[in-house]
């Protein structure tokens, strides 16, 4: 996309109007302009004084030509230029990436974030870990804990799986550095 400072910008120009930020992605609408006129010195701020670029007034609109605004823009202002085909989200007018675009991956990205977590101390997963599923109201969950001796994530783990001699038998060959091999049971059930 192309961008012009404010004082380039003519009456009729399809410009992206940022609404908002999130992330690392700003929300724009696209927007039409409909008057741009210097601002007299008398109404200069004093950073505006020493600027190289003079402030303007900018009055834009919806495409429609609904909603007029009028705005008090510094020189250094750019805008993006929208050329004669641009994407739009059919269901809200914001250009694309829509903000429910971006909200949905920024979810996304922090729920695959969050499993790659220790659910004790929320730092990311190194290979010494272990995964616990946990029964809640909304279903079955997964938790997932360091490993490492000494720590508290290990104590929390080890206090999750204190009933599961299975669990237990696989960290200890896991401290020994040892290959674990479940117990065979024997016909009748008792190992």
């Amino acid at each position: 996309m192309k961008s012009a400072a404010v004082e380039d910008l003519q009456p009729g120009t399809a410009i992206s109007w940022c609404i908002r930020r999130i992330s690392y992605a700003e929300i724009c609408v696209p927007k039409l302009v409909v008057e741009v006129r210097p601002v007299p010195e008398v109404d200069w701020t004093n950073d505006e004084r020493s600027a190289p670029l003079k402030p303007s007034y900018l009055t834009i609109t919806d495409l429609n030509g609904r909603g007029e605004a009028h705005y008090h823009v510094t020189g250094k202002h750019r805008f993006g230029l929208l050329g004669e085909h641009y994407n739009v989200c059919a269901k809200c007018g914001q250009l694309t990436p829509c903000e429910e675009q971006v909200l949905d991956s920024e979810t996304l990205m922090h729920r695959l974030a969050m499993d790659e977590q220790c659910c004790v101390c929320q730092k990311r997963l190194g290979w010494r870990r272990a995964e616990v599923t946990v029964q809640t109201p909304d279903g079955p969950a997964v938790q997932r804990y360091h490993t490492v001796k000494g720590t508290r994530c290990r104590r929390a783990y080890t206090l999750a799986i204190a009933r599961d001699p299975e669990a237990l038998a696989r960290l200890r060959a896991e401290d020994e550095g040892l290959p674990y091999t479940p117990a065979k049971k024997a016909p009748g059930g008792a190992p």
